[in-house]
């Protein structure tokens, strides 16, 4: 079991790095025990990064989980593209392209700016549209959602917000 003091730990090896722990999974699949430990850099993890971090805090899950079962570890990047569910992951994603599920499945796609426990900030991003028409300027829409009044919310990536 990750104890929050053990999560406290791990987060500070992590921090010595100048990574953040995004999240620490626990589960089982398919018969094996994984421990998946998922970290956060500003200008993206590499493998190397995680090679490093897997190297630093193995020491302290061999005494830390001397009880558990036999269990593989995982520490990789939480992914492109990926559902924000935690306080922490919020905050790692402030300034990202996100799309966000409303209660009605309405569907608004834009930066997040902010995140505290009872709300987001979304500036909307227009549209695109298929035709020759002229773009007219559109100001941003800001948009305050309380955390009721939407189900889902997830980082998204263009390809073509990142041409060369």
């Amino acid at each position: 079991m990750i104890t929050q003091e053990l999560h406290e730990k791990i987060a500070r090896l992590i921090a010595q790095k100048d990574m953040t722990l995004y999240d620490i999974e626990l589960l089982k699949e398919n018969e094996t025990m994984v421990l998946r430990i998922s970290l956060f850099k500003q200008n993206g993890v590499t493998l190397d990064d995680c090679e490093m971090i897997s190297n630093l805090i193995a020491p302290l899950l061999d005494v830390e989980l001397d009880s558990l079962e036999s269990y593989h570890l995982e520490v990789s990047s939480p992914g492109i593209e990926r559902v924000l569910k935690k306080p922490q992951h919020f905050l790692c994603s402030i300034g990202q392209k996100v799309a966000v599920t409303l209660l009605d499945k309405t569907i608004l796609v834009g930066i997040l700016e902010s995140y505290d426990s009872q709300a987001i900030t979304i500036i909307e991003l227009p549209k695109h549209t298929k035709t020759k028409q002229q773009h007219k300027q559109q100001t941003p829409k800001k948009h305050i959602l309380l955390s009721h009044e939407y189900k889902k919310v997830k980082t998204i990536f263009e390809w073509e917000d990142y041409t060369l």
